[in-house]
């Protein structure tokens, strides 16, 4: 069975009219932390400091382990954290614990050594 062209460009146009107006939703996809921290370009750690803000949930119970819809956490870092200062806006990466630093004055000189 072969189709003319104008059949074809009817049934087209038909299928175009049924679904002008549907929106397909992407379905939810959930991530662990390693992979949210991937795509947002930061640490896991900074995911998981931040799990409550990007909508982490959790599977298997109070101590499953947390998952993240993509979509909840990258609309959650467009919004102003609860909170915040009008005007300021928080950069990611310096959210979060702050990472300790040797200072140059703690540093000890070896005692010499002969062989």
């Amino acid at each position: 069975m072969r189709l003319d062209p104008a059949d074809i460009e009817a049934i087209a146009s038909r299928v175009a009219e049924l679904t002008a107006g549907q929106r397909a939703e992407p379905a939810a996809r959930y991530l662990d932390a390693a992979q949210l921290a991937r795509i947002l370009g930061v640490e896991p750690g900074w995911v998981y400091a931040h799990a409550g803000r990007l909508g982490a949930i959790r599977l298997g119970g109070p101590k499953g382990r947390l998952r993240f819809d993509v979509q909840h956490a990258t609309r959650a870092l467009a919004a102003p954290p609860a909170g915040a200062p009008a005007g300021r806006v928080a950069d990611k990466r310096s959210c979060g614990p702050a990472r300790r630093r040797s200072h140059p004055a703690a540093r000890l000189d070896l005692l010499p050594y002969e062989s």
